[in-house]
């Protein structure tokens, strides 16, 4: 398998041995390259929290802020790893993404940033974005539970699982990339679960 973008969602931030379950995983898996885009976890909903207004500049990039900092909090506990802006390279192992030098890199035809500067834009999105230009086989999304109960209809709960920018993005997703999703709460690892989208 070629590049893969895992999006490790916040919510697993205080689990002890989450670098041990991601280098689990990429072990089983044997991509030849993993970015790792991670989530902010509660730090943004606290910020979401604190903040009226769901379309404020600043708590865009305050969020983006956050994830950079847990991005850097993984490399420091995950051996072997480090941070890029999204220039990623076969063969280099786990690799974290520095979210804020991506989207300050990432911009559309008019020299505006391509992602929206709002609440609207979060992780997921960034790792959509990520795994889109970087012609990623597959977008693992990391989340802290399951989609769906075994033989339930996945599809009407989806929303509430990305944030809603994701949705937009998925119209320019290559027919190539594959979008699935583990529950990294559950021991033994399960499988890589298929999303319908």
């Amino acid at each position: 398998m070629g590049l893969q973008v895992w999006k490790i969602g916040g919510s697993l931030l205080p689990l002890a041995d989450l670098p041990e379950r991601i280098v689990s995983l990429f072990e089983r898996e044997t991509p030849k390259a993993v970015v790792l885009v991670m989530g902010g976890g509660e730090k943004i909903r606290e910020l979401e929290n604190a903040n009226p207004n769901p379309n404020g500049l600043k708590e865009h990039w305050a969020a983006i802020e956050i994830m950079r900092n847990n991005a850097e909090e993984l490399v420091k506990a995950l051996p072997g790893s480090r941070l890029t802006s999204g220039h990623c390279q076969l063969g280099k192992g786990l690799q974290v993404l520095d979210p804020l030098a991506f989207c300050l890199a990432d911009h559309n035809r008019d020299g505006d940033y391509y992602l929206p500067e709002n609440r609207g834009t979060r992780s997921d999105s960034i790792a959509l974005r990520l795994a889109i230009l970087q012609g990623a086989s597959r977008l693992v999304l990391v989340k802290s539970k399951n989609f769906a109960a075994p033989g339930e209809n996945p599809l009407p709960g989806l929303k509430g699982y990305f944030d809603p920018f994701f949705f937009q993005l998925l119209k320019a997703r290559p027919p190539s990339l594959e979008i699935l999703a583990i529950n990294f709460r559950s021991l033994p690892l399960g499988n890589l679960i298929p999303i319908p989208l």
